[in-house]
């Protein structure tokens, strides 16, 4: 199984998440989506009922350079929780996500809303950019905030080439993955979501 931790506040109103789940559903993934700080507490209290393979933190409109970390308190469960479990941040979750291991989140000028080619770097140790042979992609992205720098432990595998935003962190050792972008957002950038799949799935056959 799955969980999805769903930072949308309104599920059924937003756009990026349920194609998140369309294309779990066509990968036939068993996933649970968490939307309350105590969907979170309930799965952490019995996990041993869950055989939780991987994490998936979602994108959402909440900025951590404006609002409150308090209103982040589900994610950070998770991040603190589930050690030994890759987790997937994106975009809001990337931002949660590299705020946890000790990066600072800034607001941009102008907000970025619409298709942007970023450029993949150090991508012979890249896991969520496998099977990509161009260091270029094309991908959607909506975001008011960014991440200043890379938290220690990871490595940037992923940058805008017109402004150097880190685009994509990738931690093994923490088994922690991040992309600023949405692959969920493109037919050609759901590669990403397969490879955290496999990631996901050759960390159960370790443990």
């Amino acid at each position: 199984m799955y969980l999805i931790i769903d930072n949308t506040k309104n599920l059924d109103k937003a756009y990026m998440t349920p194609l998140l789940i369309k294309i779990l559903n066509k990968l036939f993934i068993h996933y649970l989506v968490l939307s309350e700080v105590s969907d979170v507490d309930e799965v952490i209290c019995n996990t041993h009922q869950y055989n939780i393979e991987g994490i998936i933190i979602s994108g959402g409109p909440l900025c951590l350079s404006k609002d409150s970390i308090s209103d982040t308190n589900k994610n950070l469960l998770v991040l603190n929780h589930f050690k030994d479990t890759p987790i997937l941040g994106i975009c809001f979750g990337f931002q949660v996500m590299s705020y946890f291991y000790g990066s600072s989140i800034e607001q941009m000028l102008n907000e970025k809303k619409n298709l942007y080619k970023i450029k993949l770097i150090n991508t012979e140790k890249s896991q969520l950019f496998k099977n990509i042979t161009n260091n270029k992609l094309i991908v959607f992205q909506s975001h008011k905030d960014f991440v200043k720098y890379c938290p220690k432990d990871f490595i940037i595998t992923s940058i805008d080439p017109n402004d150097n935003v880190i685009q994509a962190i990738e931690s093994t050792k923490l088994n922690r993955y991040g992309v600023q972008f949405h692959p969920e957002g493109l037919k050609h950038s759901e590669i990403v979501i397969k490879n955290f799949i496999n990631i996901c799935r050759l960390n159960k056959y370790k443990t």
